[in-house]
C-alpha cells in the first residue's frame, strides 16, 4: 500500500502536473472575485458617502464632484467662468488667456453640456446657484491673486466693449452700452475695490439724476455679491446709496433704517456723516416732520463745523434748513438760512446749489404771494441749470413757475410751462413729478371751466401718486376729486371719492386730515336739517287740508 501510494503519487507526473497547475489557478480565481467584491463594496460605500455629502452641502458638493471629475484645466477654467455672470468664447479667452481660440472653442462646447450651464442667447451663463457657490470660493480662497487677475481682465474687456458700442450707436445711453459699463464696475471692483466702488458710486448717482431707480436698483445688486469681503466703510457706502434709493421711492422706514446704518459705522468720515444726516433730514422734511427735519440739519452743521471738506454739504444744509423753515411757516428763519445757502454756493461756484437755492427762494416768494420776485428767481434757477446742462431738474423749475404764472392769471403761460414740465418728467420716468404737476395742471383747467380735463388730469394723478406710494397726496388728489364730483352734482361719485380719501389719509397717519374730510363729507351727505325738512311736511299738510277745504266748502 505504502508503494501503491507512492506509485499515484510520483507515477502520474502528467496528473500531478495538472494537479499543481488547475489548483493555483482555481486559487486565484476565487481570490479575483473576493477582491472584486471588495472593491466593488467599496466604491459602494464611497458613492454613498458622496450621496450623503451631496445631500448634506446641496449644490456645492455636487458642483465639487464634477470638477474633481474633469480635467484639470478645464476644471479651472469652469471655476473661472463662474466669475461673470455670462460667458462665451471670447470672455473665456480673456478669463483664461493661456488658452488658444480651439481650446476656448472646445471648452465653451463642453461646458454647454453641463446641467449647470444654461444658455443665455448667444451667450452661456452658470446657474446662479451654482455660480454663487463658485463666486463665494473665489472670494474667500487663497486664489486672491487668481481671482484679482481675472477680475482686471474683464473690466479691460468690457471698458473695450463699452467704448466700441459708443463709437457704434453713437450713445453712452443704449441698453448694451449700459449692461456693459455694469460688467465692467462689478469686475473693477474684483480688481481694486476703491476703483470699483468709486465708478459704483458714479454710474449710481448718473441714472438717479435720470431717474433710473431701476438702473440703481440693478447696480446695488451687483455690488451686494461682494458683502462678504467688504470692510463696514463700504459696506456703509452701499448703505447709502440704498438709502438714497429708497427715499425716492418714498419707503420711509427702510431708508431710516439704511442710514442710522451708516451713522452707527465707527470709520464714517466727517464728510460722510455730514451727508447722511443731511439725508435723514430730508427723509423727514418730505414727512411733512418739520421739527425733526430741522433737528436733523443743526445737527449736521455742528459737525461739518467749518471744516474745509464740508464746503458743500454746509451750503446743501443752510439751503434745507430755509426750505424747512419756509414749509413751517416760519419765514425770516427761512429766508436768512436761504440767503446764507445762496451766498455760500456761489462763492464756491457750485451752480448745482445756488440752482437749488434760487429755486426755493421762488417757492418762498410764492408763500408771500410776491409773484414778480418768485419769477425772477425760478428764471435764475433756470439759468444756472442749463448752464450745467441739467434738463432733468429744470423740470421741477418749469412747475414752479408755472405756479407763479398761474398765480398772476396767466393761464395759458401757466399751462405751457406745465405741460413743458411733464414732458421732461415722462421722459425721465419721474412719476411723482408727474403727479404733481398734474394736480397744479388741474387748477388752470378749472379756472377755465374745463371740467371733463380737470377730472381726467386728478385721476391720472390719483394712479400716479398711488404708484409711488405716496398715500398723503394721494388722499389729496381724491378729496379735490370729491370736491369736483359734488360741484357736479355727482352725489354717489363724490362720496366714493371723500371715503377713498378718509381711507387713504388714517392709513398714512393724518388722522386731522382723516376727521376733517369725514367731516366735510358728512356735511354734504347729511342734507337740510330734520327740523327744516319736518316744517315742509308740515306746510304741505295744511296747504293740502286748505286745498280740500275750500274744494267741499268746509
Amino acid at each position: 500500500m505504502g508503494e501503491l501510494q507512492r506509485r499515484r503519487c510520483c507515477g502520474r507526473p502528467a496528473a500531478a502536473s495538472h494537479s499543481k497547475w488547475r489548483w493555483p489557478w482555481t486559487a486565484t480565481s476565487n481570490s479575483s472575485k473576493i477582491n472584486e467584491s471588495e472593491s466593488m463594496d467599496k466604491r459602494l460605500e464611497e458613492f454613498q458617502r458622496l450621496l450623503n455629502e451631496i445631500s448634506a452641502k446641496g449644490t456645492g458638493a455636487a458642483v465639487d464632484l464634477l470638477l474633481r471629475q474633469m480635467d484639470p484645466n478645464q476644471a479651472r477654467c469652469l471655476q473661472l467662468c463662474a466669475i461673470p455672470h455670462e460667458f462665451d468664447i471670447s470672455i473665456l479667452r480673456a478669463l483664461a488667456p493661456d488658452l488658444s481660440e480651439d481650446q476656448a472653442r472646445q471648452y465653451t462646447d463642453a461646458f454647454s453640456k453641463l446641467s449647470l450651464v444654461a444658455k443665455c442667447g448667444e451667450l452661456l451663463a452658470v446657474h446662479e446657484e451654482s455660480r454663487r457657490y463658485l463666486f463665494d470660493k473665489w472670494l474667500g480662497s487663497e486664489r486672491g491673486a487668481e481671482f484679482n487677475a481675472a477680475s482686471t481682465r474683464l473690466s479691460e474687456y468690457f471698458g473695450a466693449l463699452s467704448a466700441r458700442l459708443k463709437t457704434e450707436t453713437a450713445t453712452e445711453n443704449s441698453d448694451a452700452v449700459e449692461q456693459a459699463q455694469r460688467k465692467r464696475m462689478f469686475h473693477l471692483i474684483g480688481a481694486s475695490r476703491a476703483e470699483g466702488l468709486a465708478e459704483f458710486e458714479r454710474l449710481c448717482r448718473q441714472r438717479r439724476e435720470e431717474m433710473r431707480f431701476g438702473q440703481c436698483e440693478t447696480l446695488i445688486k451687483l455690488v451686494h455679491e461682494y458683502d462678504s469681503v467688504l470692510s463696514p466703510l463700504e459696506k456703509a457706502i452701499v448703505a447709502y446709496h440704498e438709502g438714497k434709493l429708497a427715499a425716492d421711492r418714498r419707503q420711509w422706514s427702510t431708508a431710516e433704517e439704511l442710514y442710522n446704518r451708516v451713522l452707527s459705522t465707527p470709520e464714517l468720515s466727517a464728510q460722510m456723516r455730514v451727508k447722511t444726516l443731511c439725508r435723514l433730514g430730508i427723509v423727514e422734511d418730505d414727512q411733512r416732520h418739520w421739527a425733526a427735519a430741522i433737528n436733523l440739519f443743526q445737527k449736521g452743521l455742528e459737525v461739518a463745523d467749518a471744516r474745509p471738506d464740508c464746503r458743500q454739504q454746509i451750503a446743501h444744509l443752510h439751503l434745507n434748513l430755509g426750505s424747512s423753515y419756509r414749509d413751517n411757516g416760519h419765514l425770516p428763519e427761512a429766508e436768512k438760512f436761504l440767503n446764507k445757502g445762496i451766498a455760500l454756493a456761489q462763492e464756491a461756484h457750485d451752480l448745482s446749489s445756488a440752482a437749488d437755492g434760487y429755486n426755493a427762494f421762488g417757492m418762498f416768494y410764492l408763500k408771500l404771494n410776491d409773484t414778480r420776485r418768485a419769477t425772477e428767481a425760478f428764471e435764475t434757477s433756470l439759468g444756472y441749470l442749463e448752464q450745467i446742462g441739467d434738463k432733468f431738474r429744470c423740470a421741477q423749475v418749469y412747475n414752479n413757475l408755472g405756479n407763479a404764472h398761474f398765480n398772476a392769471r396767466e393761464w395759458d403761460k401757466s399751462e405751457r410751462l406745465f405741460r413743458q414740465s411733464l414732458e421732461v418728467k415722462r421722459l425721465a420716468g419721474d412719476n411723482a413729478g408727474q403727479a404733481l404737476t398734474l394736480t397744479n395742471l388741474v387748477r388752470v383747467y378749472r379756472a377755465q371751466q374745463r371740467i371733463p380735463e380737470a377730472v381726467a388730469a386728478l385721476e391720472q394723478a390719483g394712479a400716479l401718486f398711488a404708484d409711488v406710494r405716496d398715500d398723503y397726496n394721494a388722499a389729496r388728489v381724491k378729496r379735490d376729486l370729491a370736491r369736483l364730483h359734488r360741484s357736479l352734482k355727482n352725489a354717489d361719485l363724490a362720496n366714493r371719492a371723500f371715503d377713498e380719501a378718509i381711507a387713504l389719509f388714517e392709513h398714512c397717519h393724518e388722522f386731522q386730515e382723516a376727521q376733517a374730510t369725514r367731516e366735510e363729507a358728512r356735511a354734504k351727505k347729511r342734507g337740510l336739517p330734520w327740523w327744516v325738512i319736518v316744517a315742509i311736511v308740515v306746510f304741505v299738510v295744511f296747504l293740502a287740508l286748505f286745498v280740500l277745504a275750500i274744494a267741499f266748502h268746509w
